[in-house]
């Protein structure tokens, strides 16, 4: 997709307490084996193509966070305001070292590469350091994170409250000011927000094969886990057009490929006047599940290329499933019809929460598989 290769991240962080629409005129027929003989379709531009240099400029190693108490006074907690610079469009997890899971976020990157964020890591009373990574949601393992570590001021202690001579400490409200984390210990912290449901019959077991472009990538830090116990692998590259998609996939062997859920996530790098490609491209990847198969396809959602939109596509991709019950379709530009505050702003790419339910739509289509 328009993403670039998640290569190299630029980040700027301070740290402080505050703690694709008119349609083609071709009306494809329903989906049928065509042979795979298509050429490279005519590629739409890529958004983004600079990789920014990985590093950290602030906050300096040893710069101190101030840090509070929580609710009980049992743990500290901070604050930690991050922004930066990375490679446009490209989702970016923020980590402070703490086993919570607030101390992780995830941010999108602007379409000029900046980014910023607040992270609230909770940690126990005797940490003195933190340490702060930025990295790449989608980064392989040759693109190292940056990170810096900054000290903790605590908090001053607490001063035990002055009582005059002979008076009795109050017992309204049910006790002692030192009770243990009651409504009057603090305020509470506001409650994480609530998880996506995962697919229904999600402890049923099976086999996840995505090939894809960068839609495709975005999706790996949530995929496997809407999928407990499946084996799922992603085969995703950033801009990827529909033709080296389908190479890929010749060149992929599908074990048990009743028992194999073959998704893609392909075309929307293409041309949106080549629907007969993408025809036999569905075509094919049906020929390629068997009789007892199933395959997974999304409708596409960007702004026409050349003044043609995708709706021919996606109409071509409804039409083949309504035909041949193997094919599950991942209604991806409903969807964003009806929610566009989870694309970023090309208007192609999804935000954090975008990909994570883009992820969710695939893992759902697969279990309608079984």
């Amino acid at each position: 997709m328009n993403a670039v290769r998640p290569a190299a991240l630029s980040a700027v962080a301070v740290v402080a307490l505050a703690c694709g629409c008119g349609s083609s005129t071709t009306t494809p027929p329903a989906i049928t084996n065509v042979p795979d003989a298509q050429e490279p379709a005519a590629q739409a531009p890529d958004a983004s193509a600079n990789d920014a240099a990985l590093s950290l400029v602030l906050p300096h190693d040893r710069a101190t966070v101030k840090a509070g108490r929580t609710a009980t006074g049992s743990r500290l907690t901070a604050s930690v305001k991050v922004s930066g610079n990375a490679t446009a469009m490209q989702t970016v997890r923020l980590h402070a070292s703490c086993a919570a899971r607030s101390c992780s976020r995830f941010v999108l990157a602007d379409a000029d590469g900046r980014f910023r964020a607040t992270l609230k890591p909770v940690f126990p009373r005797d940490r003195k350091k933190l340490t702060v990574t930025a990295e790449y949601a989608t980064a392989d393992e040759q693109s190292a994170p940056a990170t810096v570590t900054v000290r903790v001021r605590k908090p001053a202690a607490r001063r035990a409250p002055h009582r005059r001579p002979n008076s009795t400490p109050s017992t309204s409200n049910g006790g002692s000011s030192s009770g243990g984390g009651g409504a009057g210990d603090g305020a509470a912290t506001a409650p994480a927000p609530a998880p996506v449901a995962p697919p229904t019959g999600s402890t049923s077991r099976g086999t996840m094969v995505v090939i894809g472009d960068s839609l495709a990538v975005g999706m790996r830090p949530w995929l496997a886990a809407d999928l407990p116990g499946w084996h799922v692998s992603i085969d995703g590259r950033v801009g990827r057009p529909l033709s080296e998609g389908m190479r890929v996939l010749s060149a992929t062997t599908l074990s048990a490929p009743a028992q194999t859920v073959l998704a893609v996530s392909l075309f929307t790098n293409d041309d949106p006047s080549q629907t007969t490609r993408l025809h036999a491209a569905v075509a094919e990847t049906l020929r390629r599940a068997g009789p007892n198969g199933c395959v997974v396809w999304a409708t596409i959602t960007r702004p026409p290329v050349g003044g043609v939109s995708y709706h021919a596509a996606n109409a071509l991709l409804q039409r083949g499933s309504e035909a041949d019950a193997r094919l599950k379709i991942v209604p991806w530009a409903q969807y964003t019809a009806a929610n566009p505050g989870v694309l970023a702003a090309d208007g192609i790419h999804p935000s954090p929460a975008g990909y994570k339910q883009r992820a969710l739509m695939y893992a759902q289509a697969a279990q309608r598989c079984s």
